[in-house]
């Protein structure tokens, strides 16, 4: 009998994800459940529509009914849901657990903020930023007892894979390291240079979903933000006339149009070329003359192909918290600085287009591919190995 996989999402399904976990590389019978309407406000935010082969139950008692609905027998979850706890995933849980089927939770951890210590100090600050955001503290609340009952439900029939494993049976790349195993071979001409955005400031999608009150508001707010984009394409508008090129967007996989009559989302981005496909980065990544970022973690296709990012921020902004911190901490891991584009100067970038080697091997081998011996493998063939020697694995 043909093994099955079932596929759990905690956001919406889109065509990104079916490429970025490499759906269709899988030789199983494939169902993917995605749980985004547990939170329907967060889910509104996503620009990007869901996947076809998708099912998305609206309600508790549809969700019921889909988990009913899957044999057991011959059964894997492939759970994507260790980082979000919600009354859905705490059902989908308490089923898996009760129908006995092999729970195989992915924990993909890339670059993450360098934890700090949470002192007197930090407790203080924290406290003064959230003030009275009541929000916040309901969903910390919410967030602790989700994570109380999951640890009683967990299920004995289950195995973590990450980048951190020990065992060969559990590991997994970060899979912008696995997609770069099976991108295409282009010859591209033209010279471009690629930005990696991550929505916002115009999205703020997950600085809400988090807890957290975006710094600027009502008229302030887009007249900030309206400045903000203005000067970044000021900034965008130089480096294509300095190093004759084309700046390309890459949008944040929330907000890829996937109609040709809607060319992006972000409207302030409509002077300039925007890509929307799954794999542009995947494809375009090794023949770019260097990356932008403002920290986002797609950050490790640059180094990946060896290739100059630079890190850019405004002094004129009012960031949201930590966002600034990400992408000072993230350009000085990799060796560089943040560079403020109110003051454009051309030596400067010049100078950042220098890579650190050394840090660049530091990033890699720390954040996309810690284990040497299973660097050529992509990481759907690593969980169907698990899955296809099952048995030999548990004895």
């Amino acid at each position: 009998m043909k093994k099955k996989l079932v596929i759990l999402y905690p956001y919406k399904f889109t065509s990104f994800e079916y490429f970025k976990f490499e759906i269709d590389k899988f030789k199983y019978d494939i169902k993917i459940i995605d749980l985004s309407y547990a939170n329907k406000i967060f889910s509104n935010k996503w620009k990007s529509i869901r996947h076809k082969k998708v099912i998305a139950p609206k309600n508790i008692p549809v969700l019921i009914k889909t988990f009913n609905s899957i044999n057991s027998k011959d059964t894997f979850i492939l759970n994507f849901l260790a980082k979000e706890n919600n009354l859905f995933t705490l059902i989908s849980k308490f089923i898996i657990r009760k129908k006995n089927i092999f729970d195989i939770n992915i924990d993909e951890k890339g670059w993450s903020l360098q934890k700090v210590e949470k002192n007197y100090t930090w407790f203080k600050e924290k406290l003064l930023k959230i003030n009275l955001n009541f929000f916040f503290y309901l969903s910390s609340l919410a967030n602790i007892l989700f994570k109380i009952f999951n640890f009683i439900l967990n299920n004995k029939n289950q195995i973590y894979f990450h980048p951190n494993s020990r065992s060969q049976y559990r590991y997994i790349h970060f899979f912008d390291y696995s997609n770069s195993l099976i991108k295409k071979k282009k010859n591209i001409r033209k010279r471009y240079v690629l930005y990696l955005d991550n929505g916002g400031p115009y999205f703020q999608g997950d600085t809400q979903h988090m807890g957290n009150k975006h710094p600027n508001n009502s008229y302030y707010e887009k007249k900030n933000i309206r400045e903000w984009y203005m000067e970044c394409n000021k900034f965008f508008k130089k480096i294509e006339k300095d190093f004759n090129c084309h700046v390309v967007i890459i949008p944040h996989p929330k907000y890829k149009s996937s109609s040709k009559k809607i060319k992006t989302h972000n409207p302030y981005f409509r002077e300039f070329i925007v890509n929307n496909k799954v794999d542009a980065l995947t494809n375009l990544g090794s023949n770019a003359l260097f990356y932008l970022s403002r920290g986002s973690t797609a950050s490790a296709y640059a180094v990946l192909n060896k290739k100059p990012m630079i890190f850019f921020y405004s002094s004129n902004f009012i960031y949201g918290v930590n966002e600034l911190k990400v992408s000072k901490q993230h350009a000085l891991d990799l060796g560089t600085e943040c560079l403020d584009f109110r003051y454009y100067n051309f030596k400067k970038i010049k100078k950042l287009l220098k890579i650190n080697l050394k840090k660049y091997d530091l990033y890699f081998k720390k954040n996309l591919v810690p284990r040497k011996a299973l660097r050529t493998k992509k990481n759907y063939e690593l969980i169907s190995n698990f899955i296809n020697n099952f048995k030999i694995n548990v004895e």
